[in-house]
């Protein structure tokens, strides 16, 4: 048997955050793996000799001082980031139908105000109640703020939907499309998505919108260097198979190869659903365990990644995003084969500074769709080819899309050499996750609290981290991390240690 003070189950963003977080604060950490290559979401791949990101193409909040800022200061990993700020008057452009104008969404509070004042002058004060509603908003989560607080205030916004909240806002339609604009990164849904949720997620982009270069995956990989500095320690390829709560109270794991893991306290970064699956113990109630079990994921994506020809597309320092119509009704139709919704990405290429290398194309898919191929199962550590049929299908809804980019920018589908498709199956494979979600456990304003997960659990020295407990993002991840780390160390502890200015 092998054993640790603390055993984390799963070596995504929230697994190594904590894992380095408890490893700095003297804990003998062990971090289990099913994959061979770490990083969960944070993932890379390389294709046609570029590297790619697999999920995470931008983060935010990471300027001197914001809370990222400080999380990846405290982990010591800022210096190994190389992270590249977008532009500060427009880190996200966002078209709308056959508009021709790329409306900005802009980094700091006044400028975003400022940019979008621009083409909406008479929603001027609209735009600055609603960024001072955002801030409001932000104080009403203090650990997301990184202080200590009440967690009840929270109460009074949750139920508050996106949608009733733009249109008491702002009377321009057109304005309600472009803040909502991209939604993608949070499956916005009128009918459900809180308010709270576009201001966690937009404030962090607000606050500091960078790319790190190379890919996202630096981040895991600088992650794990810090974990082993203070004596931690990755298993890979090591798929859970049970968990169990020992009569001394640790927590004992098995993987499919047989070995035996025991911790004094254990961290499961899986999706709460298979946590549960995998727990022997009756400390947890029926009712909760079929209240997770029913709990909605949020859809999957479609990716399309693209080499391009080289100095043929100029590099854009930010993102765009096309709706057909409103961001927040797109998952109310989502059809592969006539696509209403997009997203680009661009990558630097750093032998010809100014032109992209690589595109990135996302739109949302229903894992339901693959129906007839999710018997199918692909990674790195199992590598087959699904079949013919599900190869010819990918690669349809890709030049579908690839298509559709090109009304709006012929010249990305004349530069593309070559691209690869990952689909739902491919984000469950690599994931974890069984329909291949990529936003976690689906907020809903209607029932607030349904998606809202303690850390701790009935279970006295297991807990639970990552995407699917409360928010999703690189924030929201790293916000959660703190949580689960806080049950252990104690917050104001925790906090303190963060907010060091010398930390």
């Amino acid at each position: 048997m092998v054993q640790h003070d603390i055993i984390i189950l799963g070596a995504g963003l929230g697994g190594l955050l904590c894992g380095v977080i408890l490893a700095k604060e003297g804990y003998n950490v062990g971090i289990i793996e099913q994959n061979r290559q770490i990083g969960g979401c944070l993932q890379s791949f390389s294709f046609g000799k570029k590297l790619f990101d697999s999920c995470i193409h931008y983060i935010g909040s990471v300027s001197e001082g914001k809370n990222q800022y400080k999380i990846f200061k405290y982990a010591e990993i800022l210096d190994q980031l190389d992270l590249m700020p977008y532009e500060r008057d427009c880190y996200d452009a966002i078209l709308t139908g056959d508009d021709p104008i790329m409306y900005p969404l802009a980094q700091g509070y006044d400028n975003y105000v400022a940019q979008l004042a621009k083409y909406f002058p008479h929603q001027r004060e609209a735009l600055e109640n609603y960024v001072a509603l955002i801030r409001d908003v932000l104080q009403k989560f203090p650990l997301y703020m990184l202080k200590n607080g009440d967690p009840t205030e929270k109460l009074d916004v949750l139920n508050w939907t996106l949608k009733e909240v733009i249109d008491d806002l702002f009377s321009d339609e057109k304005l309600k499309e472009i803040v909502v604009g991209n939604s993608i990164l949070y499956a916005g849904n009128s009918d459900t998505t809180p308010f709270y949720i576009h201001a966690l997620v937009c404030s962090s982009y607000i606050e500091g919108a960078y790319k790190v270069r190379g890919s996202s995956a630096r981040i895991a990989k600088a992650l794990w260097k810090s974990l082993q500095k203070y004596g931690g320690t990755i298993y890979r390829n090591e798929k859970v198979t049970f968990i169990r709560e020992r009569e001394d109270a640790s927590i004992e794991v098995q993987t499919h190869t047989g070995k035996h893991y025991i911790g004094g306290k254990c961290i499961s970064n899986i999706h709460p659903k298979q946590t549960l699956s995998l727990l022997e113990s009756n400390k947890i109630k029926k009712a909760f365990r079929q209240r997770i079990e029913e709990a909605p994921n949020s859809v999957s994506i479609l990716m399309v990644n693209i080499v391009l020809r080289p100095r043929t597309i100029p590099h854009r320092k930010y993102n765009i995003y096309w709706n057909e119509g409103n961001a927040m009704e797109v998952l109310q139709r989502l059809d592969p084969e006539s696509p209403d919704h997009y997203a680009i990405y661009f990558t630097e290429d750093n032998r010809a500074p100014g032109f992209a290398e690589t595109i990135s194309l996302l739109s949302y898919m229903d894992v339901k769709e693959l129906a007839p191929y999710s018997h199918t199962f692909n990674n790195t550590g199992v590598p087959v080819v699904r079949n013919h049929e599900y190869e010819a299908y990918k690669n349809k809804i890709a030049q579908l899309l690839i298509d559709k980019v090109a009304v709006r920018f012929p010249e990305i589908k004349e530069a593309c050499l070559k691209f690869k498709v990952a689909t739902p199956l491919t984000f469950r494979d690599y994931m974890g996750t069984d329909d291949g979600s990529v936003y976690g456990i689906i907020a809903d304003a209607r029932s607030p609290l349904s998606s809202q997960i303690s850390v701790q659990t009935k279970v006295p020295n297991l807990f639970l981290t990552g995407q699917n407990i409360n928010v999703h993002g690189v924030l929201g991840v790293s916000i959660t991390a703190v949580s689960t780390c806080a049950h252990i160390l104690g917050l104001d502890y925790l906090l303190s240690k963060l907010n060091q200015e010398d930390a």
